[in-house]
């Protein structure tokens, strides 16, 4: 009897065994990048109290001329940060009240075989003014941003940024930061 218990001990041991040992941890696979192609379309700079594309009310300020190229060259720069291509969109400029509206970039999208279309409004764009020490108004930056899907022509993402530059008075522990800006 002894003998017949023996052969399936052991199994059992040799399976415990097995099952108890430390197993390498797999190793994780990391998540593959995706390779979207964003079309911009030119920002459009409102000095509206509402943004055109949401309907969301909005905080004015002062608009440089050039809110427009500088949003435009810095939003190319974040996303190819991020590994994403950015396609800029152009629609003759005889064609000025249709660049306000998302339905005129979208068949642009399409035909430039853009995953999404993001449609910035831009409604507040101002440099600091002052000198080294002390500031008359602090820089400020205001816009929505939405992302609409080519294909459908639906909105996907949309929202908002608003920051205006504190004075370092207002907290001194952020000193590395106002140095940054």
């Amino acid at each position: 009897m002894k003998n017949k218990l023996l052969p399936g001990l052991g199994a059992l041991v040799a399976g415990l065994i097995f099952f108890s040992c430390p197993k390498p941890e797999p190793a994780l696979k990391q998540a593959p990048v995706l390779n979207y192609k964003f079309v911009s379309a030119d920002p459009l700079v409102s000095r509206s109290g509402v943004c055109p594309i949401c309907l969301r009310p909005v905080f004015n300020c002062e608009l440089k001329e050039t809110a427009g190229d500088e949003f435009d060259s810095r939003l190319a720069a974040v996303l190819a940060e991020d590994g994403f291509a950015m396609l800029k969109a152009r629609l003759p400029l005889e064609k000025i009240q249709e660049r306000k509206t998302v339905e005129a970039w979208l068949p642009l999208a399409k035909a430039m075989k853009g995953d999404f279309l993001i449609f910035p409004v831009i409604y507040c764009w101002s440099e600091r003014k002052g000198n080294g020490l002390a500031a008359s108004s602090p820089a400020e930056i205001g816009f929505h941003l939405h992302i609409f899907d080519p294909q459908t022509g639906k909105e996907v993402w949309g929202g908002n940024f608003n920051r205006r530059q504190a004075p370092l008075s207002a907290n001194l522990l952020d000193l590395n930061e106002f140095i940054k800006q």
